[in-house]
């Protein structure tokens, strides 16, 4: 059964598909969102951190190991291999890839855990769907023709790490009052040259005083 689901997994029909019905059921999902307005549900924060903690350990299990393995094949072969791949890599090394790719297939969820939990699609909606559907695509030809640079993208991409959910609150507001209050208080100040023409102004309306009592 594993043998069979690895092949199939290799096919590129099998990869295309799960794109295709990503994006079908995302794009489905964000419509029902819209009609529908969807509570969020108990347990928020503790859904979604567990998702988050699971990618960056995983992450950084997968960027360690092929690091390690890199480094390993380096020293046997030199440098050469990195920026130009002419033979099949190592199976300790391959097999890191092929945990890259699977991890692929997992990270779809960070699509719709926010929908089911919170009730509204993830920020940057199509910039999120695009990515996640591309990115299937190119961990597979890594997997599958063994691309040049292909080691180096998966550090790249393990090493950045999915953030944490953050709770959104109420903006500090600084001591002494409000910006406003202070902006006001400023305006309604006179500057320096407000305070000449008065000066002047008095001083003229001084000297014509006496002329205009006679």
């Amino acid at each position: 059964r594993q043998m069979c689901i690895r092949d199939r997994l290799h096919r590129i029909e099998v990869v295309v598909a799960t794109a295709v019905l990503y994006v079908w059921a995302a794009l489905t999902a964000k419509l029902y969102l819209w009609k529908h307005k969807v509570p969020p549900t108990s347990g928020t924060s503790r859904v979604l951190a567990a998702h988050s903690l699971v990618l960056c350990v995983g992450s950084l299990w997968m960027c360690a190991g092929a690091i390690g393995e890199i480094r390993s094949r380096i020293a046997s072969e030199g440098l050469a291999w990195f920026f130009c791949e002419s033979q099949d890599p190592p199976p300790k090394l391959y097999a890191w890839a092929y945990a890259y790719y699977l991890s692929k297939y997992y990270e779809l969820l960070d699509t719709f855990l926010p929908m089911v939990i919170k009730g509204r699609p993830p920020n940057h909606f199509g910039l999120h769907v695009f990515h996640h559907a591309c990115v299937l695509l190119m961990a597979w030809g890594y997997v599958e023709y063994h691309q040049t640079l292909a080691f180096g993208g998966l550090v790249a991409n393990t090493r950045a790490l999915p953030s944490p959910p953050r709770r959104r609150g109420r903006p500090v507001r600084p001591p002494g009052g409000t910006s406003r209050r202070r902006t006001r208080a400023a305006t309604r100040r006179p500057g320096p040259s407000s305070r000449r023409r008065g000066t002047r102004g008095s001083c003229r309306a001084a000297a014509l005083a006496p002329i205009s009592l006679r």
